[in-house]
């Protein structure tokens, strides 16, 4: 039984007591419970402290030895929660003894614990599957933290201690020390809060040299003062060996290219002068024996000379793609001005047609190599003129823009060509036709096709046999250079 003086105390704090968060329940020397205030009676209304995994005999014996007990009981039901309990000996003035059990509802923060070490699990198997570095610099200590790839990229210990000097004195390569230092002294004074820094060499333990890359975000306090750094670092060895040969080959393959071009102009110029010979003494030998050779020799005499003739232009036309090589001119062109000086150089071949040229709206004014453009427009126009056998002939000539680039079109209502040589007719001398049905070199469009794509364009036709054809190409938009 209380006492009444202690009954009165008990009365005095209940109010204070019941407004708490924390549990209290006193439990006398029979291990009965003689007060429990509002927040102990709806924890042990919700689970009871006999389910909560200890044994109130032996907490007894405890305390009465003058111990301070804590434990923590996780209950799955009726609902999840996780309690905390601390019990202590409790002695009145009075005579009283028993035992003060305090009691703290934790799930939330069990909770959120548990949700923690789930991430920092998770953020461990990540970094420990991943060959990137993820590091942190702590500034107020000097001292900076791996992952385990310092270990398994680059041969290091994690635990060591690792501070500025070390990782520059050890990791960044001697050549690119002081590009690396100066380049994040600068991002500090800046105070950048993400940064990569440029591309540059590490030194594994065992002396073997990496490409790295590095990307950082900076955390500063209210004064701007450097607080930490966190960051990943790669390990892009092969990437850039593999970019390093590409450019090698690239480079190649450009001087290759231009031996080519050389070799192309060289042989094409030197052609020219021998067939040019032939042509003319095949014409003085008609002139001087003419009343001597009979029709079939004189037959003779006209094939080759038409033969040598078709030969030069080809060298010709050869040699005009060798020129076309890989310059670019650019510089702002009115298409509109353009087409109207194409349509004068062709004012011949347009009236003798009667072919009626369309242009449906302005064209614009493009960033291109002007002389380039005059050489398309004129081949398309061109072979839109030649290969019809239409009495009137219809030539429209458009253009619509993307976001991108300006996308042309030269459309006629000619022969057409079937599907199966959309692809081939862009190549080199190759021609669907002979000289005596369409007239031609068979490099027109192969120069049509060098000059789109290496301005960033690329070329192609919808066609059909009797149905006319649309050759469309594209011009990218870009500004001019100087």
């Amino acid at each position: 039984m209380l006492s009444p003086s202690f009954s009165g105390e008990l009365r005095l704090l209940k109010k204070i007591a019941d407004s708490l968060d924390q549990g209290f329940m006193l439990l006398d020397g029979d291990l009965q419970i003689c007060y429990m205030n509002a927040k102990a009676e709806a924890m042990v209304k919700e689970h009871s402290l006999s389910s909560s995994d200890i044994e109130l005999s032996v907490l007894a014996e405890k305390t009465r030895a003058g111990e301070t007990v804590s434990w923590t009981s996780h209950f799955s039901a009726p609902t999840e929660a996780v309690y905390q309990y601390f019990a202590a000996a409790f002695d009145s003035e009075d005579g009283f003894s028993g035992m003060l059990i305090k009691m703290n509802d934790i799930t939330p923060f069990s909770q959120i614990e548990d949700q923690l070490v789930q991430s920092n699990q998770r953020y461990l198997l990540a970094t420990r599957a991943s060959y990137d570095m993820i590091w942190e610099r702590d500034f107020g200590r000097d001292r900076y933290y791996f992952s385990e790839a310092l270990s398994t990229v680059y041969g290091y210990d994690p635990d060591d201690e690792w501070r500025w000097q070390d990782v520059m004195g050890k990791l960044v390569h001697p050549e690119d020390r002081e590009r690396v230092i100066a380049f994040v002294a600068d991002c500090y004074r800046h105070k950048m809060k993400i940064f990569q820094c440029p591309m540059h060499r590490y030194l594994r333990k065992d002396g073997t040299i990496l490409w790295v890359d590095v990307r950082c975000i900076a955390l500063y306090d209210a004064d701007g003062h450097n607080i930490k750094t966190v960051g990943v670092t790669r390990d892009i060895s092969r990437e850039h060996y593999l970019r390093a040969n590409l450019l090698h080959q690239s480079a190649e393959l450009e001087r290759s290219n231009q031996e080519l071009e050389r070799f192309v102009y060289a042989a094409s110029h030197d052609l020219q002068e021998p067939l040019r010979m032939v042509t003319n003494f095949l014409g003085l030998l008609q002139k001087k024996y003419d009343d001597r050779l009979d029709e079939k020799a004189r037959q003779y005499i006209s094939v080759a000379t038409g033969s040598a003739q078709r030969m030069q232009d080809r060298v010709k036309g050869l040699l005009d793609f060798a020129r076309l090589g890989n310059t670019d001119n650019a510089e702002p062109v009115d298409m509109d001005q353009l087409i109207q000086d194409t349509l004068k150089d062709l004012a011949l071949s347009i009236e003798k047609k009667h072919a009626a040229i369309h242009i449906p709206s302005p064209l614009p004014t493009i960033v291109a190599d002007k002389s380039h453009m005059q050489l398309l427009m004129q081949n398309l126009v061109g072979n839109a003129l030649t290969y019809t056998d239409n009495s009137f002939p219809v030539i429209e000539v458009a253009c619509t823009e993307t976001p991108e680039c300006w996308q042309f079109s030269v459309k006629d209502n000619g022969i057409g060509i079937e599907e199966k040589y959309h692809e081939k007719i862009f190549g080199i001398f190759q021609r669907l036709h002979t000289n005596d049905q369409y007239s031609g070199t068979g490099i027109g469009l192969a120069m049509v096709k060098k000059i789109v794509e290496s301005g960033g364009g690329r070329i192609w036709l919808d066609s059909a046999p009797g149905t006319g054809s649309c050759f469309y190409f594209t011009v990218p938009k870009r500004r001019v250079i100087g």
